[in-house]
């Protein structure tokens, strides 16, 4: 007996929320009206209100008070869908005092953007209404706007406005962090807004600024005279303030701009990174179209791959010596199966294109020394070096003429290889195309020349164990248990006095059977990731010996762990096996990441 079709049911289209609509949709209406306050220069302060149109007649608009001395958009909130006269009463009330003038979008644009740059550059974030809805009322941030030249601050510093004895003392706080001493300016004004020249010792006694700092805790530096003087915190977002405060030890390294002669080598870089994104290889590359630089100053090899033909990360790679581009192929091989910890285990360099998030703050002050100025998400070059195990970091000064030869001969080759589509296919698996660089003259000339590289050899390292540890195992009778055994790498970098952050790993052995952990070692790549491997078999032979237990097999899952332990296992008896899953570690591990994730 056939079966009954089953009736389609109607498709009801349910409508979005107001904030759901602005966010998906709001960027497709025209653009109706756009006004700001007529004094926003000299007042250092701009109300804007942006307007868009229905085809219904009614209309969307957001409304933003934006600070273009210091921190940026202080407030905001919109009114969805009203009608023409609801929105001429908003807009009655926002010219209350016959102040406001209409201005053209790309204006107001530039100001909302340029002072939410501005305001992060120093910590202080956006309003959260900002970021959640009204941001979508404007167009995105990118290059089809016109970028002006709009002055932020004062006199090229950060300045915050307060009323005497109304100090806000978290502002300054956050700039003493972020600016420094000195780099920013306190105007003070009366009741009535009005500034104030000169300001009395009386109107900053000492009992004033105790109970100030009284009511705040310790967190704040204490005062040093009575002309310094504190301010309140508007920035709500102090996490976000600090995420890319990767180093603490080094904040005076972060700070200090370049000096003249590394200036330029910067400004080539950034110059060349400007040529690359015109020119976008990655639309006619693909990133195993590999060649290799010789370096003409260390004699090093890098294999550069053009990645961004996905556009989810953009990148002129650049993988140094047979260990870099044998963990590239090895990368290709693992294909979905890619950890992270696989891709930070390479030794390369990177100049990638960022969203402006991303950046440090050291790279902010580079790029606003240079004078240079980027838009939009991907749009940002970043430079940084990958050694294993370590936090991608800053280039070091080789690393830095190493990128110059490279960047430059990428632009050549990108065009020869548009050209020519062959170009790269011409050799075998083990052989690339390499540029030659001829030092002997003063300008380098280069050519084209070809490299092999032999299969990855294994790696060879050397380890020791206490010989008594592993007679204590031997004398332990043999049980029918399986352990779990897997070495993860951490996600969030850890910062030491005198050492680049790094990545701290742990040794974890599970019991398959009770699901208990009975080892989980923590480890550091340091001085090297191949000594931190090295300490792994006498890592797991103290856990054996704490779990007083000599397990029947052993589970693994990475080659790197097999070929570790291949002898100790043999010695002791036990079945050493490589297997894709780790049922049970991976429930522990999960657990573990998310329990330092809460501390």
């Amino acid at each position: 007996m056939a079966k009954k079709k089953k009736k389609r049911g109607k498709v009801i289209q349910m409508p979005l929320s107001p904030e759901n609509y602005i966010l998906n949709r709001a960027r497709n209406l025209p653009i109706y009206e756009c006004l700001i306050t007529e004094n926003w220069q000299e007042a250092g302060m701009a109300n804007i209100l942006i307007a868009r149109k229905h085809t219904n007649g009614h209309i969307t608009c957001g409304l933003y008070l934006i600070d273009i001395l210091c921190l940026g958009i202080k407030d905001t909130f919109y009114q969805f869908n009203i009608s023409e006269s609801e929105y001429d009463q908003i807009k009655e009330e926002f010219n209350d005092k016959g102040s406001a003038i209409t201005c053209d979008y790309v204006l107001a644009h530039n100001i909302i953007y340029g002072a939410v740059e501005f305001a992060d550059d120093y910590g202080f974030s956006a309003h959260k209404d900002f970021i959640k809805v009204t941001q979508y009322i404007l167009e995105e941030d990118n290059e089809k706007v016109e970028l002006m030249d709009i002055e932020f601050g004062r006199n090229g510093k950060p300045c915050v406005v307060a009323e005497v004895g109304k100090e806000a003392l978290n502002v300054v706080s956050q700039l003493e962090k972020t600016a420094g001493p000195g780099n920013y300016e306190i105007i003070y004004v009366d009741e009535e807004g009005a500034e104030i020249d000169e300001i009395k010792d009386d109107d900053l006694s000492d009992e004033n600024f105790g109970e100030q700092l009284e009511l705040f805790g310790d967190e704040f530096p204490k005062k040093e005279s009575t002309e310094k003087n504190y301010l309140t915190d508007n920035s709500k977002d102090k996490q976000k303030r600090n995420k890319e405060d990767h180093n603490s030890t080094q904040k005076k390294e972060e700070n200090m701009l370049p000096d003249k002669e590394e200036t330029e080598v910067w400004r080539k870089l950034y110059e060349l990174m400007i040529q690359i994104n015109e020119l976008q290889p990655w639309t006619w590359m693909y990133e195993y179209n590999i060649f290799a630089i010789k370096d003409p100053g260390t004699g090093k090899t890098g294999f550069v791959s053009i990645m961004g033909e996905l556009g989810e990360h953009i990148s002129v790679g650049v993988y140094m010596g047979e260990e870099g581009i044998n963990g590239f192929w090895s990368l290709q091989e693992a294909g979905p199966n890619i950890k992270p910890e696989m891709f930070l285990e390479i030794p390369q360099l990177q100049a990638s294109f960022e969203d402006r998030s991303m950046l440090h703050p050291k790279d902010m002050n580079i790029i606003k020394q240079l004078g240079m100025k980027f838009r939009g998400k991907q749009a940002w070059p970043m430079f940084r070096s990958f050694r294993p195990g370590y936090f991608p970091w800053f280039l070091e000064v080789w690393e830095k003429e190493f990128m110059l030869h490279i960047l430059e001969q990428t632009i050549i080759m990108a065009k020869r290889f548009k050209k020519d589509p062959e170009l790269l296919e011409k050799y075998s698996d083990d052989e690339f195309l390499i540029r030659i660089p001829d030092t002997e003259t003063k300008i380098i000339n280069w050519k084209d020349s070809v490299i092999r590289v032999p299969p990855e050899a294994p790696q060879e390292i050397q380890y020791k164990i206490n010989a008594g540890d592993i007679e204590k195992l031997q004398n332990l009778p043999l049980s029918d248990l399986t352990f779990e055994v897997d070495l993860i790498m951490l996600p969030s970098a850890v910062e030491e006095k005198g050492i680049k952050p790094y990545f701290a790993y742990i040794l974890m052995v599970v019991d398959k059977r009770s699901e208990m952990i009975l080892g989980n070692e923590m480890m550091k790549p340091v001085p090297s990731l191949k000594e931190m491997w090295s300490t792994i078999p006498q890592h797991l032979v103290n856990a054996l010996i704490r779990s007083g237990k000599r397990p029947k097999e052993l589970h693994v899952q990475t080659e790197l762990l097999a070929k570790l332990l291949e002898p100790i296992t043999c010695d002791l008896g036990i079945n050493l096996q490589l297997t894709d899953r780790l049922d049970v570690l991976e429930f522990a591990k999960k657990e573990i990441l998310k329990y330092m994730d809460k501390r």
